[in-house]
C-alpha cells in the first residue's frame, strides 16, 4: 500500500471513529444531552467533520465526511520496462518521478561482451508517488535509439537533456557515435533537438554531462570517441554549453586534471560551485591491461578559472577502483553517495554504498554489501556462494541508471554477473538503507532468487 493509500485510509478511520464516538456521547446514562465546552461545541473550520447546529445532538445525517484527494494515480496495470542497462535517466523533482531513455536490451554473454546490442528508443517513466511505471508513447520525433548516451536535468527549462550515444546496424563493425544535443520537455513530454552554435565536443559515448544552474550551462568532460567496439580512445576534455545562445566551448582551467578517461560518474554540487567526477577507466577498460580509477576531482567554478582539484587524501579510506559507478548528490546531509560500478581485481560488479564529505574531504563506507567469499571453479564458473551474499542490498552490478531526489535516490537497470537486471530499487539517505520497489524477474544470483539447489552463481 502507498503513502498516500495509507494517509486516505488513516482519514476515513478517523473520521468513523469520530462517528462513534459522538454516537456514544449524544446521550448520557440517564437520557440527558452531556454539557460541552464551547471550544468542542464548535465546528472547525479546518476538520473534516462537521457537527449540526449548536445544541442538536449531531446524527449520521448530520455529519459530512470528506477526504484529501491529493494526486489521481492510475489503476495498478502490471506495466513495466523491461531489463536493460547503457540507458540513462534523471529524477523529475516537479512531477516526483523517475525518467529514462533509451539503453540496451543485450546480454553479456560467457564473461563477455554482449553480442546483439540493441539501441532502444523507447521513454519510460515512474511516478513515485503512485507508485507506477509508464511508458511515454507520444514524444514525437526524437533521438536516433541509442545506448550509453549522457543524461541531465534541467531544472530551469523542466526537461531532460541527452548528449551522445551510439548505434550499430547489425553485430559487427564500427558504431556512429552521436554529438546531438536533445532535449524531453517534461511537462509536454515531447522531444526538441537543441540548436547548436560553434564548434562543438567530437561525437561520444560514457562522458560525464552535468547541469549548473547558477551558470545555466552544460558541463561534458571525458569519454570514448572511438567508434569501434574493440578498442578505446579515451578523452579529458571539458566544454560548456551555454543554454542562453546554445553556444558550445572549450572551457580553459588552471590545476592537474583528470587523466583521459571514460565510463566516469560526476554530479554538480551547487552549493559549491563543484563539478564533481569519480572514477572511470582508461583505453584498457574490460582487458587486463586496464587502470581503474577510484580519483575523485573536483571543478572549481568559485573563481574567475575554473581550478582542477583532487579530493582523495593520501592513505585515507576510499572505494575501490573502479568503472561504470552511481554517483548522486545528497543536499540534505552534504554528500555525494556512491554505488556499485565494476572493479579491477576483487569482484567485479559491486554493491557497495559508499558516502564522500566535501567538507570534511573524508570518504564513509556506509554499506560494504557483498564481500568476497572463494574464486571460480574455472572461466566463467562461478560457485553460488561466490560472494556472501547481502540480502538487503542490491544485486551487483554497473551501467545503471542511479538518481536522486531529497531523501532517496532511485537505481534501476544495469550489468549483473546473471545477465542484465529489471529491478527498481530505493536507497533511503537518511538510513542508507535499501527497499524493493520493482522486484527484479531476471539478472540476479540464484541465491538472491532463493534458489535451495544452485549449482552455480547463476543456476
Amino acid at each position: 500500500m502507498t503513502v498516500r493509500n495509507m494517509t486516505r485510509l488513516s482519514a476515513i478511520m478517523l473520521a468513523l471513529f469520530s462517528l462513534a464516538l459522538l454516537a456514544a456521547c449524544a446521550e448520557s446514562d440517564d437520557g440527558v444531552a452531556p454539557s460541552t465546552s464551547s471550544d468542542a461545541a464548535s465546528a472547525d473550520t479546518s476538520s473534516d467533520v462537521t457537527t449540526a447546529d449548536a445544541g442538536d445532538a449531531p446524527s449520521s445525517a448530520d455529519v459530512t465526511v470528506t477526504e484529501d484527494a491529493g494526486p489521481t494515480c492510475p489503476a495498478p496495470d502490471g506495466v513495466r520496462p523491461s531489463r536493460r542497462s547503457e540507458h540513462a535517466g534523471i529524477y523529475d523533482p516537479l512531477d516526483n518521478r523517475i525518467v529514462f531513455y533509451g539503453g540496451s536490451f543485450a546480454i553479456p554473454e560467457n564473461c563477455s561482451f554482449a553480442v546483439a546490442h540493441t539501441f532502444e528508443t523507447e521513454i519510460w517513466s515512474y511516478d513515485v508517488t503512485c507508485d507506477h511505471w509508464r511508458e511515454i508513447t507520444d514524444a514525437g520525433l526524437g533521438p536516433a535509439g541509442r545506448n550509453r548516451h549522457m543524461s541531465t536535468y534541467d531544472s530551469k527549462r523542466h526537461q531532460m537533456i541527452l548528449f551522445g550515444g551510439r548505434y550499430r546496424e547489425g553485430t559487427s563493425g564500427n558504431y556512429t557515435l552521436y554529438d546531438d544535443l536533445w532535449a524531453l520537455d517534461l511537462t509536454s513530454e515531447t522531444w526538441v533537438e537543441v540548436p547548436t552554435n560553434g564548434i562543438g565536443p567530437s561525437a561520444r559515448v560514457n562522458g560525464s554531462l552535468v547541469y549548473d544552474p547558477t551558470g545555466d550551462r552544460l558541463l561534458l568532460f571525458g569519454g570514448n570517441q572511438e567508434p569501434s567496439g574493440m578498442a578505446y580512445d579515451a578523452l579529458n576534455d571539458l566544454w560548456e554549453f551555454d543554454l542562453t545562445t546554445n553556444t558550445w566551448k572549450v572551457l580553459q582551467t588552471t590545476g592537474a586534471a583528470p587523466s583521459a578517461r571514460l565510463f566516469t560518474a560526476a554530479i554538480w554540487d551547487d552549493h559549491r560551485q563543484h563539478f564533481v567526477v569519480f572514477g572511470g577507466a582508461d583505453n584498457g577498460a574490460f582487458f587486463n591491461t586496464a587502470a581503474y580509477f577510484n580519483d575523485l576531482f573536483v571543478l572549481d567554478f568559485s573563481g574567475a578559472i575554473p581550478n582542477w582539484q583532487s579530493m582523495n587524501a593520501p592513505g585515507a579510506a576510499a572505494p575501490d577502483g573502479r568503472f561504470w559507478a552511481g554517483l548522486v548528490m545528497d543536499k540534505k546531509r552534504d554528500r555525494y553517495v556512491l554505488f556499485g560500478g565494476h572493479d579491477a581485481l576483487n569482484m567485479g560488479n559491486r554493491n557497495d554504498l559508499w558516502a564522500f564529505y566535501p567538507a570534511s574531504w573524508a570518504w564513509e563506507e556506509l554499506d560494504p554489501a557483498d564481500s568476497y567469499n572463494k574464486p571460480a571453479n574455472g572461466f566463467c564458473d562461478f560457485p553460488p556462494d561466490f560472494t556472501n551474499v547481502d540480502y538487503e542490498a542490491p544485486e551487483r552490478r554497473n551501467a545503471a541508471v542511479f538518481v536522486a531526489g531529497e531523501d532517496s535516490a532511485w537505481l534501476t537497470g544495469g550489468k549483473t554477473d546473471c545477465g542484465v537486471v529489471d529491478d527498481l530499487m530505493r536507497l533511503d539517505l537518511e538510513t542508507a538503507t535499501w527497499e524493493d520497489v520493482t522486484t527484479a524477474t531476471v539478472g540476479v544470483s540464484c541465491l538472491r532468487k532463493g534458489g535451495l539447489n544452485c549449482n552455480d552463481l547463476c543456476f
